[in-house]
């Protein structure tokens, strides 16, 4: 979807909240006034899909009686512009968190509404609110989750004398599927790749690593002392694993074999044709696999030895939020709330594209339209009822330069040019001082 995670988050995954029609609830007294709802993405990236926009403002509308407007395909730079001009949106709707929004103090805090409102986080997954909560308060609600799993090719499997419905459920039986599944050819080079660890296709860089750190149970960051944490030793032990692993296929025929790339989720794209037989990346490939491919999804392997550290991985997707200065906080609030608490609303996401409920209860339930029957789509499910998720990205206040660090020193890990401990280290030594300046800032 995008060149990298975040970008593609940007601009297909604001298109995720696309819903059908839901069933008009009891209303509330409405309010005159119509509640302006921006949405972040493009115009290109909505061409040919459903007026995902307009359909659930629509939809709040009915089940409401409250006039609401839907303010499409807004550029989010102008949309920050707009909150430091002191002429915010009333309540906007992005297609990732930008944590940096919250520490400048462009975004409401939500705190008192909620409690005003007995808004009950039990009844969503940890995703629903942990993507916006800084600093002791909650800033965001998220309107779609979504989770990085491991994905396979089961006939890839099948070819190579592997089980189908049995993926690797560990570390060092990761490495071993990934050795079976990997072909080279006759010149040496990498014809199919058993498994990539940090796909670039679908953004590569420092979300995994990240990622793979709290696979390992590590943490990034420590918000009580307001320390980042790259050195934290799980981490180390995770950049050596990715560096080790690249060291095994050969850093410079990895960096070959991903330059012959196709445009991700497309019909070139390399997981999709076969020539990458495992992979991690996001849940919502059901939506976008070519006809015929047959998908296997689980959840991503553990460290040998530590099944404690079973079912981690990193989570995100679309989140609402009331700008500084909503000249009607009471009435965005009020669509915060019902979007949150609307099942059947939920329910609907995938019906036109992709993306799952934030309701434990919707998450036990058949989602709406033709992929609500697959059976990845419904293994996605369980997987984000019982994931141990945590905000990926992380969540803290210079999170751009943060990953930016780590995107730099970690690939140098695992291209040889430095140790793990060295790589993380030197992220240690550049970013602290960067946040200590932020928080004085």
């Amino acid at each position: 979807m995008r060149s990298s995670r975040l970008v593609r988050l940007a601009l297909i995954a604001a298109c995720f909240v696309a819903f059908a029609g839901a069933a008009p609830a009891h209303r509330t007294s409405a309010d005159s006034t119509v509640l302006q709802v921006y949405f972040e993405g493009t115009q290109a990236a909505f061409a040919g899909l459903p007026p995902a926009d307009r359909m659930v403002v629509a939809d709040f509308t009915r089940d409401t009686g409250q006039p609401a407007k839907a303010v499409p395909s807004q550029d989010p730079v102008k949309i920050l512009a707009s909150i430091e001009a002191g002429n915010a949106p009333d309540v906007v709707m992005l297609g990732y968190v930008r944590p940096s929004w919250l520490q400048q103090g462009a975004v409401m805090p939500l705190d008192n509404y909620m409690k005003q409102s007995h808004f009950d986080l039990k009844k969503f997954t940890d995703a629903a609110w942990n993507q916006g909560y800084l600093n002791g308060h909650y800033y965001t609600m998220t309107s779609e989750q979504d989770s990085l799993v491991l994905l396979y090719n089961k006939d890839l499997f099948k070819k190579a004398g592997l089980d189908p419905n049995k993926p690797p459920t560990t570390i060092s039986q990761l490495e071993q599927y990934a050795k079976k599944l990997t072909i080279y050819n006759s010149d040496g080079s990498i014809k199919q790749l058993g498994f990539m660890p940090n796909y670039s296709n679908g953004g590569g860089g420092a979300n995994y690593f990240q990622l793979w750190g709290d696979v390992f149970g590590g943490s990034w960051y420590d918000a009580a002392h307001k320390k980042v944490t790259p050195t934290n030793p799980r981490n180390v032990q995770a950049l050596t694993w990715l560096a080790n692993y690249w060291k095994t296929y050969d850093p410079s025929k990895l960096d070959r074999f991903e330059a012959g790339f196709g445009t991700y989720l497309g019909p070139n794209d390399p997981f999709a044709r076969g020539k990458i037989a495992m992979l991690v990346d996001g849940d919502w490939w059901p939506f976008y696999l070519p006809k015929g491919f047959h998908l296997g999804g689980g959840y991503i392997p553990y460290p040998d030895g530590h099944p404690e550290l079973a079912h981690r991985s990193g989570v995100f997707g679309d989140v609402m939020f009331i700008p500084k200065g909503s000249k009607h906080p009471d009435l965005a609030w009020k669509f915060i709330n019902w979007y949150m608490n609307s099942e059947r609303e939920q329910l609907n996401l995938p019906n036109h594209l992709t993306g799952y409920p934030l309701l434990k209860s919707a998450l036990q339930k058949k989602l709406a339209g033709k992929f609500g029957s697959d059976p990845n789509v419904q293994l996605f499910e369980h997987v984000l009822l019982t994931v141990h998720g945590t905000p990926n990205p992380l969540i803290m206040p210079i999170t751009s330069k943060y990953l930016d660090n780590l995107n730099y020193d970690g690939n140098k890990a695992i291209h040889g040019q430095e140790t793990a401990q060295q790589a993380l280290q030197h992220v240690q030594q550049v970013t602290q001082p960067e946040l200590d300046q932020a928080l004085q800032g």
